[in-house]
């Protein structure tokens, strides 16, 4: 080869991996997450409710793919993770209810154990899940490789480290918090429950609450099947 072909070639090949390096640095910025918008939406057509006591509760799984997407960034079936919109509204003159989520449980038909509404570990998966990026590839078979190129790469896996943290304190976010809810008050939020992944769960399940009255100190457990087709 032309002494001097080659010499050009190797002048070329830093601009060659510059090049690429500001490509990965760019799609490293550029894809962060700014905002998850916040659900302001209400139940949908296919919640149900049921009334006890003066207490309503409605409950509305999160079954479709836009819906889950757009307010958690994520696919429920695909990550294990079953998502209800939960809504309880005081409608009795005199009681007040206390709504706690270790209160909360999931009954689903063929599974032995029901799952508490408390369960910490679901918010955390998604997050760890997405915490890790190929872009740590290169360090662990090449420990060589350019440090121009090395950089953005690792930029781009920090980047998926901090969207899956974001994703995560967006689920905290929204999450059904304990309430003491008087007469006339209505609280809402979002329950989650670890779940075999593409289960279809929700055709044959049941939601249980064990709601506390503070006037009398009375439980009310509140029932609610739900049975939906699901995709």
């Amino acid at each position: 080869m032309n002494t001097r072909l080659l010499e050009t070639k190797k002048r070329k090949l830093p601009k060659l991996i510059m090049s690429a390096a500001l490509l990965a640095f760019a799609g490293a910025g550029c894809g962060t997450m700014k905002t998850i918008p916040q659900y302001t939406a209400g139940p949908s057509k296919q919640a149900k409710t049921v009334e006890s006591q003066g207490l309503m509760i409605t409950v509305d799984p999160v079954l479709d793919g836009e819906r889950a997407d757009t307010y958690f960034k994520v696919n429920p079936a695909n990550k294990g993770v079953g998502i209800i919109y939960l809504q309880a509204e005081n409608k009795s003159t005199d009681a007040t209810w206390l709504l706690n989520e270790e209160n909360i449980h999931l009954v689903v038909s063929g599974h032995a154990d029901d799952m508490n509404g408390q369960d910490q570990d679901v918010k955390g998966d998604y997050g760890k899940a997405n915490g890790l990026s190929a872009a740590a590839l290169p360090f662990l078979l090449f420990p060589g490789v350019d440090l121009i190129v090395g950089v953005p790469l690792m930029l781009s896996g920090s980047k998926a480290r901090s969207d899956a943290s974001f994703v995560q304190k967006n689920f905290v976010d929204k999450e059904w918090h304990n309430q003491t809810l008087p007469s006339g008050q209505r609280a809402q939020g979002f329950i989650y429950f670890n779940l075999e992944k593409h289960s279809p769960w929700a055709r044959s399940a049941t939601l249980r609450m064990d709601c506390f009255d503070v006037r009398n100190q009375q439980t009310n457990t509140i029932t609610l099947p739900l049975t939906y087709e699901t995709k």
